[in-house]
């Protein structure tokens, strides 16, 4: 299962989401502003709070990062 952490408004946000609609990967998105209480879910990965955040078991990334994120979802393409 592939989890995208979120905000309303972040561009960033928004090109991994399209990025993953374009490879055809299916996701859960959780908008940590809509869902305050998922935040603490990204605390369990990292200290840090950043968005974008895609998440595929225990591996993640944050932010857009192409080459990161390709590797990241080798296991489900």
């Amino acid at each position: 299962m592939v989890k995208v952490y979120s905000m309303t408004d972040c561009p960033w946000c928004e090109k991994v989401k399209k990025y993953l609609k374009a490879k055809g990967v299916a996701f859960e998105e959780i908008n940590i502003e809509e869902q305050p209480k998922r935040r603490k879910e990204i605390f369990a990965y990292t200290e840090e709070a950043g968005v974008p955040m895609t998440v595929v078991g225990e591996q993640f990334v944050i932010g857009f990062e192409r080459e990161q994120l390709d590797a990241l979802l080798a296991p489900v393409l």
